[in-house]
């Protein structure tokens, strides 16, 4: 049983995607450090280097590095926040896990609000993005269950809004039949809504922007003082 204190750790850790196990972890840790010494020392140089103009390269490098740093740690952090809902549907938050015979495609699939997940494919989580549109199953052989959801929307002030859709297409195994009805309803529910995978898109690029265009200003007007101190 973990106190106030431990599970805020624990859902701070989550937050960032810092879960045991999660292989883009060690990468989110181990470039938050590099990142961090790297700003420290040039920090340093721009304060104390010997010249003015030593001050004002080193200055210019802290510019840099601190405005690319936070490009790929906010990637490593959306695919991490996402490895974590894999890990949440293999614990056991997911509507149905099915299996299927031998020599198939795939040995299992878990289905949940958060997507398809096949346990042969570690990384991919196949999420319905920017809202499932329609679900539905094919009576075909075998049936299947067919969940179509929009990929992108692009709009521009030049041109109509522009839609990408795509389809998860899922076999259902013979017996499932009855459940995969089931899953309909529960589908049903989530027409429309964005996906979690792409609402960390959008909220994790926002504070990453902001965080980078406010240092983006204070490190400029650290430089343009140090070049004429």
């Amino acid at each position: 049983m973990m106190n106030s204190s431990q599970e805020h750790s624990h859902q701070w850790r989550r937050s960032l995607g810092l879960t045991p196990g999660n292989p883009f972890a060690p990468y989110i840790i181990g470039l938050s450090v590099i990142t961090l010494v790297a700003l420290i020392i040039l920090l340093g140089l721009a304060l104390f280097a010997s010249t003015g103009n030593s001050r004002f390269i080193a200055g210019g490098a802290f510019l840099f590095v601190g405005g690319l740093m936070p490009i790929p740690l906010t990637l490593l952090i959306i695919f991490a926040r996402n490895y974590v809902r894999i890990q949440d549907v293999v614990a056991g938050n997911y509507w149905a896990h099915w299996q299927y015979p031998v020599g198939s495609e795939h040995h299992d699939v878990y289905i949940s609000s958060e997507g398809v997940y096949y346990p042969d494919q570690p990384l991919k989580l196949s999420t319905f993005w920017s809202g499932l549109q329609k679900a539905e199953i094919d009576k075909g052989e075998p049936s299947t269950l067919r969940l179509q959801y929009l990929y992108r929307r692009y709009y521009s002030v030049y041109m109509p809004p522009i839609a990408s859709d795509k389809t998860i297409i899922v076999p259902i195994p013979t017996g499932k039949e009855d459940e995969a009805q089931a899953l309909l309803q529960r589908f049903n529910k989530l027409l429309g809504q964005p996906s979690n995978f792409i609402n960390d898109q959008w909220r994790i690029s926002w504070i990453m922007g902001l965080l980078s265009s406010d240092l983006f200003w204070f490190r400029l007007s650290s430089c343009y003082l140090l070049k004429i101190k």
